[in-house]
């Protein structure tokens, strides 16, 4: 009887320690992950304020260029375009949709 109990016990000890050892792995393995984790989402976040930054400048260029765009094009007139070497057209063509997608040319207003 005292040989089954001292295989019992050695047998008890030895899977306490493999349970140890597994959980000390694991325990090693969730603190690596979560530094990688913690790793990126601090790189994510300064990622992502460098594009927000880089997109308020593209913003503001895009507004200057509009602006600027506007302020050009309410300079162009018919005199501007003649003086350019542009000509009145003499003959007009105009695209008129037919049914289902079907494309007519057509000289009518």
């Amino acid at each position: 009887m005292t040989k089954a109990v001292a295989t019992t016990i050695s047998k008890v000890h030895l899977y306490r320690e493999r349970i140890f050892y597994t959980l000390c792995a694991l325990l090693a393995v969730s603190a690596i992950s979560y530094g990688y984790l913690l790793q990126k989402a601090i790189v994510n976040v300064v990622e992502r304020e460098a594009m927000i930054k880089e997109l308020r400048i593209a913003t503001s260029r895009v507004a200057d260029l509009e602006s600027s765009y506007l302020a050009l094009k309410n300079t162009v007139t018919l005199e501007l375009a003649f003086d350019r070497g542009f000509k009145e057209a003499n003959h007009l063509s105009y695209i008129k949709k037919g049914s289902l997608g079907q494309l007519t040319l057509s000289n009518e207003l």
